[in-house]
């Protein structure tokens, strides 16, 4: 798409996009913590899903001027010097994210009253260690809970349960290996000492205003897990070797399916950008994936039966949500759909129809919607993007996973504010791979072609 960034060749305005870029990032961040409902609960979602879509938009634009002057860091070598300084700063932020952690885990114990997510983990993993059947419904004091967990969002707490330590380390665990795999890139140019810091410490602030502005959230759910899984997923889903893309693709799909409708896209621009006989092994090999992670090991009971069952005690149990908690003052909005976070409370005030009609013209909206950002995102790639650099049309893939990630959560019928960190932390693959301090100096000007 030669030309399409050539305004960027103004030093000034490639500033000011940089400036914005990272901005977008804050600017979502806060709408999710300390401005979370602001400045009113139906507008706060707006500027939410505005500001994290910019933020992919200035981000794609920016690689593709950067590879438009050659600036690409895929191939590129660091200096020793660079790579020590980058690896420590990394290692303070580890450190300040354990500190943070370590506070709020005394503070809220593992077992708490506030949500049943961790309770059911620990029932599931006592099963699968037992030999018993993994897939039925849990007995809890007053209801039996339907088990909704795919393998991926339990397995990983057996470390955590045959060494004897707090469930919720492993979900920081994986947020913190996200993170050092995209800290792996080079960092190149010089005096780049600013750049490298705020790569890696910004999101170690940015898990701060987390627990900071919504501690019940972090300690009682795990969402940072998932959050680890979708940073190793983009570092690794153009890879030449299909086998590492259908190994990261596994583990997505079975930890939450939420990306299913955005692999279309993936696999078209992984047929163009390879071959079909690629897509085909990746296929396989994510079918094959599943099968042994999941159907034989726990399916063969029910032969799945327990997936829709799990499907539609989801279903039921969001729209429970959707009516005022019984503690709350007469005329009150429903909790979770009052916080300023998803498009919920929109349907609920604003959507005609009696309540339930509302909750499934969402689940219809959100459907339409993230099937049309695929489709809008194909014809893009197809008609500017594909030909470029593959450095361009990875930038490309993270922007497009970015947007539809927004979407798919800003849509969820039963917005818990910690499914939102999932998203929101996809901004960081763009920040890694922008080359921030060289698009920062003067370039040579480009002709137009």
């Amino acid at each position: 798409m030669p030309g399409a960034t050539f305004w960027l060749q103004n030093l000034w305005i490639r500033r000011l996009t940089i400036v914005l870029f990272i901005g977008t990032i804050v600017l979502e961040l806060y709408q999710l913590t300390w401005w979370r409902g602001q400045p009113t609960n139906l507008i706060s979602p707006v500027v939410w899903l505005l500001s994290g879509s910019l933020t992919a938009v200035l981000g794609w634009m920016l690689a593709v001027h950067a590879a438009r002057h050659g600036l690409e860091i895929n191939n590129a070598v660091q200096s020793n010097g660079k790579v020590i300084f980058k690896w420590l700063l990394f290692l303070v932020g580890l450190v300040i994210g354990i500190k943070i952690l370590h506070s709020l885990y005394q503070e809220i114990p593992e077992i708490n009253n506030f949500s049943d997510i961790l309770p059911a983990k620990r029932e599931y993993i006592r099963r699968f260690l037992s030999g018993e059947i993994v897939y039925r419904p849990i007995p809890f004091e007053y209801y039996n809970l339907e088990p909704t967990f795919l393998p991926f969002r339990w397995l990983p707490f057996v470390v955590a349960q045959v060494a004897g330590f707090d469930y919720r380390w492993i979900s920081f665990g994986a947020l913190a290996i996200g993170l050092a795999v995209w800290n792996a890139r080079p960092y190149v140019g010089k005096n780049i000492y600013l750049e490298i810091i705020v790569k890696c410490l910004l999101p170690f602030y940015c898990l701060q205003s987390f627990v900071r502005t919504d501690n019940i959230a972090l300690a009682a759910a795990v969402e940072l897990l998932i959050a680890g899984y979708y940073l190793i997923f983009t570092r690794y889903f153009f890879n030449k070797n299909p086998f590492v893309v259908a190994l990261v693709l596994t583990i997505c799909l079975l930890s939450r399916y939420s990306v299913i409708l955005w692999l279309p896209l993936l696999f078209l621009v992984l047929w163009k950008e390879y071959d079909l006989k690629y897509i085909l092994r990746v296929g396989a090999y994510t079918l094959l994936g599943v099968f042994l992670i999941y159907f034989l090991p726990f399916c063969l009971h029910d032969y799945g039966k327990h997936f829709f069952a799990a499907a539609q005690y989801y279903l039921n149990a969001s729209f429970g949500t959707w009516t005022p908690e019984v503690w709350l003052p007469e005329g009150s909005l429903p909790l979770h759909h009052s916080r300023g976070v998803g498009f919920s409370l929109w349907f609920i005030l604003k959507a005609p129809g009696e309540l339930r009609h509302r909750f499934d013209l969402m689940l219809q909206v959100a459907f339409l919607f993230q099937i049309a950002l695929t489709l809008f995102f194909s014809i893009v790639y197809w008609f500017r993007v594909r030909g470029n650099d593959r450095y361009v049309v990875f930038a490309f893939l993270l922007a497009s996973l970015k947007v539809f990630m927004m979407v798919f959560n800003g849509f969820l019928v039963a917005p818990f504010s910690y499914l939102f960190e999932v998203s929101f932390y996809l901004s960081f693959p763009l920040l890694f791979i922008l080359p921030i301090t060289n698009l920062w100096r003067k370039l040579p000007v480009l002709e137009m072609t």
